[in-house]
């Protein structure tokens, strides 16, 4: 049997009994197709939001967590809300305060 694991946003029954490696490539690479717009979509978003998590996103990751700007103060610190468990919320919470300072110097 051979073994296979792709950075995919899906699991994939990772044992097959293809005695064709040629095959096995076929099945990836329609696999990837199917999420090259997906790819693009969160691409886009990684190069023109504020990504904080996850840091340097892996090809399965699904999600990100973004800060969004005022559209008519741009340069002002955003007004966020952070979901997910408290332990999470109070972590970047924390953070975020605590280089809060560091937004206006930057700007």
């Amino acid at each position: 049997a051979i073994q296979i694991k792709a950075d995919i946003p899906e699991q994939i029954d990772n044992k097959y009994y293809i005695n064709e490696l040629s095959n096995i490539v076929d099945f990836y690479k329609n696999v990837f197709d199917k999420y090259n717009e997906f790819w693009s979509q969160l691409e886009e978003i990684d190069e023109k939001t504020w990504i904080i998590e996850p840091i340097n996103p892996p090809r399965s990751s699904n999600y990100r967590r973004i800060i969004i700007v005022n559209p008519s103060n741009p340069r002002s610190f955003p007004i966020y809300q952070f979901m997910g468990s408290d332990e999470l919320v109070q972590k970047w919470t924390k953070i975020l305060i605590s280089r809060q300072h560091q937004w206006y110097f930057q700007r």
